[in-house]
């Protein structure tokens, strides 16, 4: 135990000093040319740099170094501080700005000359606001509990939306949309998916996996819908089974609510907590698993969908997930009906079908999600904002 607490500890600290820490040089420019390289401040996470022994469970960390990569090609030399990042910088020592948080939006009040690209792996903040506050209102409405907002910030960064020379998000039109009229440049960045599922050691029984349903989600059950899922199952008499994975522990006002459910003798719900995407827990899951349900009301791309998917879970989502869907089922708005419906439609299936979906899925995701296509996407987005023809 108190090796655990040891480590615990040690990345607490090392978190603390990431926010804390002064911009740090991590990538030099590429370009030999004679001349003097550009300066690049990427405010972003910080641990794919400063510490790459880091458990990788985020796509997040591939896609941080692809975008440094990128920028270094560019003729920049790059240097990474965290988002959070309470430091006092000279801003005017960069020649480009790429990322978002504090230490970006604190770019607008100081004197800075370079280009800004804001980087939203999310939806517009005001939109994602808007959205869990108004299914925190909807959960009361039915159980008469209010619970605490958990997706919600406090930090709006409207100067980093409407101010920057443009807008890469990671997500699909409908990601666009929610940013509205903010900003003359928005380029959409499919996310990539995490290649830990062993797709060649799993077994598939479709027969059995029909009526299985995975939610796989972080922080924020209400905001992606998991109160929705649970009354959806209370709707069906049929075989359908749901399982969870999620870090819930910290979610007391929602484990309170359905507590029964999760904790409950019910055959058919299954609670797991958190999972690792690598573990043969997540394995066993997923082979008796063939849709992935994620009911949200608000995310730039959701990556445990797609890491999901390319598992070859058939996506059942709502179109505020960001993913285009193809061979999956749209759940059309956010009420438990819709899931239910939904749901129907999948217990519909026949096992040869949904055989036939998953291949589908699977190979869409390799196709669309891949490190290469964020690589492809990402270049061509920074290209266009900076002014294309940078030196290569």
């Amino acid at each position: 135990m108190s090796i655990k607490v040891t480590e615990r500890m040690k990345s607490v600290f090392r978190d603390i000093r990431d926010h804390f820490r002064s911009p740090v040089l991590v990538v030099r420019s590429s370009i030999k040319n004679g001349r003097r390289p550009k300066e690049a401040l990427l405010c972003y996470i910080t641990s794919p740099f400063l510490r790459p022994s880091v458990d990788f469970k985020h796509s997040n960390i591939q896609e941080a170094t692809i975008i440094a990569a990128i920028i270094a090609a560019k003729g920049y030399n790059v240097s990474v501080i965290d988002y959070r990042s309470k430091c006092l910088l000279d801003y005017e020592s960069y020649d480009l700005l790429f990322g978002f948080g504090d230490i970006f939006e604190r770019s607008f009040s100081q004197k800075f000359s370079g280009k800004r690209i804001f980087y939203s792996t999310g939806a517009c903040n005001v939109f994602n606001g808007r959205a869990e506050s108004a299914r925190i209102k909807y959960l009361y409405n039915r159980k008469g509990v209010l619970t605490y907002p958990k997706r919600v910030t406090d930090r709006l960064w409207v100067l980093s939306e409407e101010l920057s020379d443009g807008i890469i998000c990671i997500g699909n039109n409908w990601t666009v949309s929610t940013f509205e009229k903010r900003n003359k440049l928005i380029f959409p960045i499919p996310v990539s998916y995490l290649p830990h599922i062993d797709i060649h050691r799993l077994s598939n029984d479709y027969s059995k996996k029909r009526g299985g349903f995975l939610w796989f989600g972080s922080e924020g059950a209400v905001h992606k819908g998991l109160d929705l899922a649970l009354d959806a199952m209370e709707m069906l008499d049929n075989e359908a089974e749901l399982h969870i994975c999620g870090p819930l522990s910290k979610e007391k006002d929602f484990l309170k609510i359905y507590e029964e459910y999760l904790y409950g003798n019910r055959q058919n719900i299954h609670f797991h907590g958190f999972v690792d995407v690598r573990s043969a827990l997540m394995r066993e899951v997923v082979e008796q698993c063939g849709y992935v349900l994620l009911p949200s009301c608000a995310e730039g791309m959701a990556s445990s969908v797609i890491t999901c998917m390319y598992a070859g879970l058939v996506p059942m989502v709502t179109e505020e997930c960001g993913i285009d869907i193809n061979n999956g089922i749209k759940i059309e708005d956010g009420r438990p009906e819709a899931i239910a419906q939904a749901m129907e439609i999948a217990l519909s299936v026949t096992s040869d079908e949904l055989e036939s979906k998953s291949i589908a899925t699977r190979e869409y995701v390799k196709k669309n999600h891949s490190t290469d296509k964020f690589y492809t996407e990402m270049k061509k987005a920074i290209s266009e904002i900076l002014g294309a023809e940078e030196n290569e």
